[in-house]
């Protein structure tokens, strides 16, 4: 089964729905189905529910939004902090998410 790591910020708005996907730098070939997204202490099951790759400089305020974040500002400023050399024409994986909880 795939595992997503996530940082523990983030877990609670997955569980409440306010975050429906998780961005990754590269190009992830992942399968809709079921996986496992762990934080380190914690760990939930969900169902990837798809993913659409695009350059790091196409992502949308709706994809922030669906991250949990209000501005595309914020979803670019925290992608900066996990992955630092990320550039505008770097590959990007927006991967869809649903808890089972």
């Amino acid at each position: 089964m795939t595992t997503l790591r996530l940082h523990p910020d983030f877990l609670s708005a997955l569980i409440e729905g306010r975050k429906t996907t998780t961005v990754r730098a590269g190009w992830r070939d992942l399968s809709s189905g079921p996986a496992v997204v762990e934080t380190g202490r914690q760990s939930i099951e969900v169902l990837v529910t798809g993913v659409r790759h695009c350059r790091y400089a196409d992502l949308t305020l709706e994809d922030a939004k669906r991250d949990g974040f209000e501005s595309l500002e914020q979803l670019r400023s925290a992608l900066r902090r996990f992955y630092p050399n990320l550039s505008d024409g770097s590959a990007v994986s927006v991967i869809g998410l649903k808890p089972l909880l």
